[in-house]
């Protein structure tokens, strides 16, 4: 079954850069959206660049040419379609985060990869924060580099900047 998730907003060129960074790290671990990519996996790049009425865009399309990709683990669940059912969906793996790094324990990788999707998907929305969302996302990277290397100390401190972070955007945007 085709899916389709397009979003458009309105970045700064810093945001632009922290959301291209963003996908190129989700590339870098094998993932492209839910999909968990095959080992050797090639993708087709189209890139347009047009000016138009003073205007200039630029279109960039990637397409997976390889093996059929896996589908995301189980436990990623279901995918949320809206700004609220996704925000649900965070509250409980932020939740499970939380609760396993105050037991002294670092979170499975799977629990952060899927938080780290949450968040991706959430800064595709539009008018929630949009201010908020290159730091977010190098705060959420921290905490996934941190998980994946096992540093217990290192994961708590992105979360506890994570937490202030979520603080300071729902003060303003709830």
């Amino acid at each position: 079954m085709a899916s389709e998730e397009q979003t458009k907003r309105l970045l700064s060129a810093g945001q632009a850069a922290e959301l291209l960074r963003a996908l190129a790290a989700e590339l870098d671990q094998g993932r492209l959206g839910a999909a968990v990519l095959a080992d050797q996996a090639l993708l087709e790049l189209k890139q347009a660049l047009k000016e138009k009425d003073g205007k200039t865009s630029l279109e960039l399309k990637l397409k997976y040419r390889g093996p059929a990709a896996q589908a995301a683990p189980k436990s990623a669940g279901p995918a949320p379609r809206g700004y609220k059912s996704l925000k649900k969906a965070m509250a409980k793996s932020w939740g499970q985060l939380e609760k396993t790094l105050a037991q002294g324990q670092t979170p499975s990788p799977e629990l952060t990869r899927l938080f780290v999707e949450q968040s991706r998907r959430m800064v595709g929305f539009a008018g929630k924060g949009d201010e908020h969302y290159p730091a977010y996302l190098a705060l959420v990277q921290a905490l996934q580099t941190a998980v994946e290397a096992g540093a217990l100390d290192q994961a708590r401190q992105a979360a506890q900047d994570l937490a202030q972070r979520k603080k300071a955007c729902h003060e303003q945007y709830k």
